[in-house]
């Protein structure tokens, strides 16, 4: 089974963009205009489904920052920010608040594909630190083992 992307951007042709983009790498996508519908989906029973998150930085209503300010310190999946208005400081602040990688749009396919990569790699690494470290502990669960 495909991993899922979930792609949160208010502008509907980058949007459809990165979609097509995802797909082509061999992806499944989900998508959604707004902060408030992704973290409707990242709190939801879907979470689950979803491996990674393409999340723009400015939209209306609740932003990027909002959504990551939300989802700090919550197990989910990897959030990558896209953004055309990149600076240094919303950079730093992204990280701090729990992104795992800030790209400045319009990013190339080569980009985007290898940011997503990577993304995948790391949380998987973590997830299987995560376990090693249970097992040790003698604390490793049933749930422990399904791998997403």
């Amino acid at each position: 089974m495909a991993k899922r992307i979930l792609i949160v951007d208010d502008d509907p042709a980058q949007r459809r963009i990165l979609e097509e983009t995802v797909k082509r790498f061999g992806f499944e996508t989900r998508s959604t205009h707004s902060g408030e519908q992704a973290v409707e989906i990242l709190e939801g029973p879907d979470r689950g489904s979803i491996s990674l998150v393409l999340l723009d930085l400015v939209m209306p209503g609740m932003g990027g920052m909002g959504v990551l300010e939300r989802m700090k310190g919550q197990a989910g999946a990897p959030i990558i920010v896209l953004t055309a208005n990149g600076s240094v400081d919303a950079a730093i602040a992204a990280i701090r608040l729990g992104a795992v990688d800030f790209v400045i749009k319009p990013a190339s396919p080569e980009r985007l594909e290898v940011t997503i990569q990577s993304a995948l790699k790391i949380e998987a690494l973590s997830d299987e630190i995560t376990r090693i470290k249970k097992k040790t502990e003698g604390t490793l669960t049933f749930d422990d083992l399904i791998i997403r």
